[in-house]
């Protein structure tokens, strides 16, 4: 029972859990941040938030001036929810606090009130 390529690749990407919109946004992001920062890549696309790694400080300042063309460019992706492009120096990305609370909570896009005054 031999499956070719094309039968195989899709079946792997589905048992990871990867959607076609998902699979989309990430080859869109990947090559627009390749054509200013060759090093940089898509750290993780998660709850409608793309982590972007880049190589350096000036990589960084780069993407982030670059940041509403990229978004732009998403919109062309049809039913694509309202999206948030992270930057970060790699080895330095780590979720916010109300990040990791709303990945326990499986709380994907609502606000987490403060409830101190």
């Amino acid at each position: 029972m031999l499956q070719g390529l094309n039968d195989l690749v899709p079946q792997i990407i589905r048992r990871l859990g990867i959607s076609e919109q998902g699979f989309e946004v990430i080859t869109l992001v990947e090559r627009e941040i390749q054509a200013v920062s060759p090093g940089s890549r898509v750290a993780a696309y998660k709850n409608n938030k793309i982590i972007v790694e880049v190589e350096s400080p000036a990589h960084l300042f780069e993407l982030s001036m670059r940041r509403r063309e990229i978004l732009k460019s998403l919109k062309s992706i049809p039913g694509l929810p309202e999206t948030e492009l992270k930057l970060f120096i790699k080895g330095s990305a780590r979720p916010s606090a109300a990040d990791r609370l709303r990945s326990r909570l499986d709380m994907p896009n609502e606000k987490i009130q403060n409830k101190r005054k």
